[in-house]
């Protein structure tokens, strides 16, 4: 644009109460405060902006996902299920009557009595690849080992192998003919048909107790209340190999149940054993007095002899008396009464200080004749002859022992006891009833020769001590039996097979973790992302945070020759219409529009919407004069499609007039003063009387001054032209203006003679969300050519 041409800016400017009519604007109009942004809205709107980082994450962690489902194994449940006996004797580890059944064989099925030696029969303290268990057929263990991790290479000729323990430690060098790892404490020598040249086996070693005590952990039973079924689950990546340990399990449950029943009976039989022998003496004993009497008795005159028959015979012809008979009985039942309840009383005594002696009291007659008391002894046998046969398998502190302890001392110290007391007093009883009976009795029946009395109580002493030996005996020979052929009280009624599929495949469910992680990591970072974002992103950060008033809110233009780009521009251009209004209403009636538009730091959109505004106020009439105040960085010219020079800087400098310096536009309304010629002291001049001089001028000539001003953060530029203009608009750029650096720069305001009409938030990616109160409703646009929608300068940043 020439300066030679005439000069329309020296027009009157139209008289303020025009230009408001004009504009349409009420004077001190009221902005009302934004609202405020719902949490939702601004979650959707943040993921709207990290969408492709949200899509990487979520990516990202689905790769991650199924690469380890392809790391988990699917898992296989196979069930074993045992039939347990119910016995009215307490003949196994348990008392089948009692709530203690389940609870004795689950404590017998994770005994290391069972799982120790499955453990040694499958090698399971082997950690080793499916392909290289051939090479460990004849695989064992020694008392002494060095468990850790391994690995075994041949050398590339075959001859040799080298043993290499953890981290590359060389254990052993030896001849592949060798055994290996003798002094590791293994037995295992896998020869040279599986040792070949070059060939490589990883392989573990650990504690047979720990891998006992994790297949104690991977073995789940259950026992129904009252039930005599027990079932087995086990659950493992190999159905074959689960199966198989399994069974090994349940074979082996069977096995100790049997020794263990077993070993009872040998030891109640070695207990009988005993008291037969004792039993036998008591009878030998017997015998020979009867013998020796007999005897002597045999060399007395006649009528003086008596005969060894059967007790009661009377007179040296064996004459049978019954009331005499019936006397001796009384006379020999009273006297074993009296000598076993002084028995019964003797042990009783011994037993407060050495204990209870069971072989004893079950040799006193009486004893064997009272069905309580005779029970409750072979019970306290049974107990003890179990006890020991716990011992083998368990230690003292184990649950089963100590039921078995708690029933014998329970038996010794309570049970036995009190029946023992029970007889004798039944026993006194009993002596006092004879004693009367036999009182009464003719001087003539107690006239008996006492030779008669002693004969009968030594046949009754054979005859008692005969009845208790063969009863012992018998029960020796039971228990025998009972050992050669024992069958247990456990035994399996459906082994288990390997299932065809698995129970659980967790492949799936490991990817989708993997892609609920990634979108839950990705909500989660969305989420912080927004709330901790330092720019400026809603209204209310602007009116709440900086207490500006948004005067209007420019949309981003993406493709300008698009159908959204000309949809956009359309919104852009009500959006300048909006912000002409909103600042004319700001400023008031005082004088012409003179505004200082600035912002924060470089590329927020000043230069875009000082242009554009410009050129909002031509096309309501108003003439309006825009000036390039960037005197660092202006490009105003550029957009315009003018000269730099001369300029403002030229003419504040006094090197040429206002007339060389004012272009006109392509708006006759609009006119234009480039930046001018680059200078050092720019600053300076900025702050000279000749600016002040030239406002004063312009407002004589113009309706609306606008000064586009270098950014806040770019030196004293911006704030030197607001005290010339009195009035300031800040220009914000959605997501890329620093709210603390505005902050800053707008506390530096407050010491200055500048009044902030208000802010404008340039680049809004979308007209959505709380965005949408500055959109205009569908079908309302003003129709625009071409032409008209170019009005716009430049780019909105």
């Amino acid at each position: 644009m020439s300066s030679k041409l005439p000069r329309p800016w020296e027009q009157s400017a139209t008289s303020p109460g025009e230009v408001g009519a004009s504009a349409g604007w009420i004077p001190d109009a009221h902005i009302p405060e934004q609202p405020a942004t719902s949490a939702v809205v601004r979650f959707f709107g943040a993921l709207r902006r990290y969408k492709w980082v949200a899509l990487a994450v979520t990516l990202l962690f689905s790769a991650a996902g199924v690469v380890a489902s392809r790391l988990v194994a699917p898992s296989y449940d196979v069930f074993a299920v045992l039939w347990i006996e119910n016995t009215s004797r307490n003949e196994g580890p348990i008392r089948s009557e009692q709530l203690l059944q389940s609870s004795g064989w689950i404590d017998l099925l994770r005994s290391y009595a069972v799982m120790d030696e499955v453990v040694q029969e499958m090698r399971l303290y082997l950690g080793v690849r499916q392909t290289d268990r051939d090479a460990f057929e004849n695989f064992k263990l020694r008392e002494s080992i060095a468990p850790g991790r391994y690995q075994l290479k041949v050398s590339p000729a075959g001859d040799t192998y080298t043993l290499y323990r953890g981290d590359a430690e060389a254990v052993e060098t030896r001849s592949v003919a060798e055994p290996v790892g003798s002094e590791l404490g293994w037995s295992w020598q896998p020869g040279r048909a599986h040792l070949t040249a070059g060939r490589i086996i990883d392989f573990s070693v650990n504690n047979p107790r720990d891998a006992a005590t994790g297949l104690i952990n991977s073995v789940q039973p259950n026992i129904a209340w009252e039930s005599n079924l027990m079932r087995l689950t086990m659950t493992g990546p190999d159905p074959r190999a689960t199966a198989a340990q399994l069974n090994a399990v349940a074979n082996r449950l069977v096995e100790v149940a049997a020794e263990m029943k077993r070993g009872q009976y040998d030891e109640l039989t070695v207990a009988l054993e005993e008291q037969r022998q004792s039993a036998e003496e008591t009878l030998q004993t017997a015998e020979l007095a009867l013998e020796q009497f007999s005897t002597m008795t045999a060399t007395m005159p006649a009528g003086a002899a008596v005969s060894s028959g059967p007790a009661g015979a009377v007179g040296s012809g064996g004459t049978t008396d019954p009331v005499t008979a019936r006397y001796l009985a009384m006379q020999l039942d009273l006297e074993r009464f009296q000598n076993d309840r002084a028995s019964i009383e003797r042990i009783l005594v011994d037993a407060r200080s050495r204990g209870l002696p069971l072989d004893a009291l079950a040799m006193v007659e009486s004893v064997q004749s009272s069905t309580s008391l005779r029970t409750a002894i072979e019970e306290y046998q049974t107990r003890k002859a179990e006890r020991r046969a716990l011992l083998d398998r368990y230690t003292e502190d184990h649950p089963s022992v100590v039921r078995a302890d708690r029933t014998i001392s329970d038996l010794e110290t309570v049970t036995i006891p009190q029946l023992a007391n029970e007889l004798v007093a039944q026993l006194a009883d009993r002596e006092r009833d004879l004693a009367g009976r036999s009182a009464t009795a003719s001087a003539q029946l107690r006239a008996v020769p006492s030779r008669q009395l002693e004969l009968a109580r030594l046949q009754r002493q054979v005859a008692i001590a005969s009845e208790l030996y063969g009863t012992l005996e018998q029960r020796r020979d039971q228990a025998r039996v009972a050992s050669a052929s024992t069958i247990p009280d456990i035994r399996v009624l459906d082994p288990a097979v390997a299932p065809t599929g698995p129970t659980s495949n967790r492949q799936l469910l490991v990817i989708l973790m993997g892609i609920m992680g990634g979108l839950g990591i990705s909500v989660v970072g969305v989420f912080l992302a927004d709330r901790f974002d330092p720019r400026v992103r809603y209204p209310e950060e602007v009116t709440r945070g900086m207490g500006l008033s948004v005067l209007g809110v420019l949309p981003y233009i993406r493709k300008r020759n698009s159908k959204a780009g000309a949809q956009a521009t359309l919104q852009a251009a009500e959006a300048f219409r909006e912000i002409r209004l909103n600042l004319a209403s700001a400023h008031g009636t005082a004088g012409p529009v003179t505004v200082t538009i600035t912002s924060p730091s470089p590329g927020d959109g000043k230069s875009f919407v000082s242009s554009n505004l410009a050129f909002a106020f031509g096309n309501d009439g108003r003439r309006t004069i825009l000036i390039d105040g960037d005197i660092r960085r202006g490009v105003l010219h550029r957009r315009l499609r003018s000269d730099r020079t001369p300029g403002l800087t030229d003419y504040l400098a006094g090197e040429v007039s206002l007339t060389d310096v004012v272009r006109d536009t392509d708006d006759p309304n609009v006119f234009f003063i480039p930046t001018g010629t680059r200078r050092v002291n720019a600053p300076e001049l900025l702050g000279s009387a000749a600016m002040g001089k030239l406002l004063l001028e312009l407002r004589n000539h113009f309706d609306a001054i606008i000064i586009d001003s270098p950014p806040l953060g770019a030196g004293v530029d911006a704030y030197v032209l607001g005290t010339h203009t009195r009035d300031m608009m800040m220009v914000l750029r959605t997501g890329t203006t620093d709210r603390s650096l505005a902050n800053a720069k707008l506390a530096m305001l407050d010491r200055l003679p500048i009044r902030m009409l208000g802010a404008v938030l340039n680049a809004t990616p979308t007209m959505t969300g709380t965005y949408r109160y500055y959109s205009y409703a569908p079908g309302y646009e003003i129709e625009a050519s071409a032409d008209e929608v170019k009005l716009l300068v430049g780019e909105p940043g």
